[in-house]
């Protein structure tokens, strides 16, 4: 373990001197780190104010539906994530098993639809995968 030298006012002095060490930053963090435990004390006594003005009961009523709030739209987050991902794997699925013939079966359609609605489509088809992959052989 290495002694410190000199004073222990001059190892803070030594400290903030260093070339990544700039005075304001550790005052603005000094600072932010006071302001939070000011709020954190400032929440505690505007819950405990706001407990005992409408009651315990009714308090506890009113953080139990905002817990229940956040549950639910937690919950439909994940079923929307569990479809979207289950649309993914069967689109997946059938591509493996059914093949290049599938999929320019529906490149097709995807195609069709563009075309009905005027949209332009610049996917990669599978014919043009085929030609490059066979000019990679040669």
């Amino acid at each position: 373990m290495s002694r410190r030298k000199g004073s222990k006012r001059e190892w803070i002095l030594a400290a903030i001197r260093r070339r990544y060490v700039k005075l304001g930053l550790v005052v603005l963090g000094l600072s932010a780190l006071g302001l939070f435990v000011e709020l954190l004390f400032v929440a505690i006594a505007s819950t405990y104010l706001v407990a005992t003005l409408v009651g315990v009961p009714t308090f506890q009523l009113v953080t139990g539906i905002v817990s229940a709030v956040s549950a639910v739209a937690s919950a439909s987050a994940a079923i929307l994530l569990w479809r979207g991902n289950v649309r993914a794997r069967k689109t997946i699925s059938i591509d493996r098993v059914l093949g290049p013939a599938y999929s320019e079966i529906r490149r097709g359609r995807e195609l069709l639809e563009a075309w009905k609605t005027g949209t332009k489509v610049s996917g990669v088809s599978t014919s043009f995968l085929t030609h490059v992959q066979g000019q990679g052989e040669t």
